[in-house]
C-alpha cells in the first residue's frame, strides 16, 4: 500500500531546531575558510539563526560610531554631563571669585538668568 502524507501530517512534522549563532561566537571562533563557508551556508539556508550580536558588530553593520549610538540611546546624557561640569566648576571656586565673575558678566545678566531659572 502506498503511503501518502496528508496536509495534517505535513503540518505536524517536527522540524529540527536551528542552532543559534551568537555575535560573540562569530567574533571568537577560529574556523578555517571551509568552516566559515559552511557556517554562512547554514545561516543562509535557515539551519542556523543569527543570535544576539555584540555592540561592536551592530555598530559596524550600521556604519556608525560608538559615540553616536551612545548619544542616540540616551539623548539627555550630554546635557546632564554639561550641567554636572558647570556645577563642579562653580563649587570648586571660592566665593570671592564667584562675585568677581558676577560683576564681570553684569549683575543684570545674572538676575535675568536667575529669574528665568526660577520661573
Amino acid at each position: 500500500m502506498l503511503h501518502t502524507l496528508t496536509a495534517f501530517d505535513k503540518a505536524t512534522k517536527i522540524q529540527p531546531a536551528a542552532k543559534t549563532v551568537t555575535g560573540q561566537y562569530l567574533s571568537k571562533n577560529h574556523l578555517d575558510a571551509r568552516g566559515r563557508a559552511k557556517l554562512a551556508a547554514d545561516l543562509l539556508d535557515g539551519r542556523a539563526i543569527l543570535g544576539p550580536l555584540t555592540a561592536k558588530q551592530i555598530i559596524a553593520l550600521c556604519r556608525t560610531k560608538p559615540a553616536h549610538v551612545t548619544a542616540a540611546r540616551d539623548p539627555g546624557r550630554r546635557k546632564r554631563l554639561r550641567q554636572l561640569r558647570l556645577q563642579r566648576a562653580w563649587e570648586a571656586v571660592d566665593p570671592d571669585h564667584r562675585a568677581e565673575f558676577c560683576r564681570a558678566v553684569g549683575i543684570e545678566n545674572v538676575w535675568r538668568v536667575l529669574a528665568a531659572a526660577i520661573a
